[in-house]
């Protein structure tokens, strides 16, 4: 089933655990996956994208690489003019995630527990014009 397009937004399900032996798999595959919605945005004349939603919800564990594949995977996407947010991630994915201090480089609009929290909230933050 095709999933509704939220405009601005590309939401990603990440489905396995963030460690070393997949980060750069995983980097590589969401930059193709941006890439391909920026094509397909710029081809339909829709808005342009302007937030990566990763659901964790699936992610039971992450590592130092996996941590630094996100905080990097941040900076990119913040050099692109794009925001990246984390949703639902599990109880001992957040904990790893603030002992790193991995969250603060994404501030306060950086994680969220649903899609749906994230979108209204951070939409709620552009001005659109008419």
């Amino acid at each position: 089933e095709e999933a509704q397009r939220i405009p601005s937004f590309l939401i990603l399900a990440v489905e396995s655990p963030i460690y070393f032996a997949n980060s750069t798999y995983l980097q590589e595959r969401i930059l193709r996956w941006i890439r391909e919605e920026e094509e397909w945005i710029k081809a339909n004349n829709e808005s342009t994208l302007k937030c990566v939603i990763l659901d964790m919800t699936a992610v039971t564990a992450i590592d130092t690489s996996g941590i630094e594949l996100l905080v990097e995977l941040r900076k990119m996407l913040e050099r692109r003019s794009l925001q990246l947010v984390l949703t639902n991630p599990a109880g001992n994915v957040t904990e790893k995630l603030h002992q790193s201090n991995a969250l603060e480089s994404f501030g306060t609009q950086g994680l969220y527990l649903t899609e749906a929290e994230a979108v209204a909230d951070i939409s709620s933050t552009w001005t659109y014009q008419a």
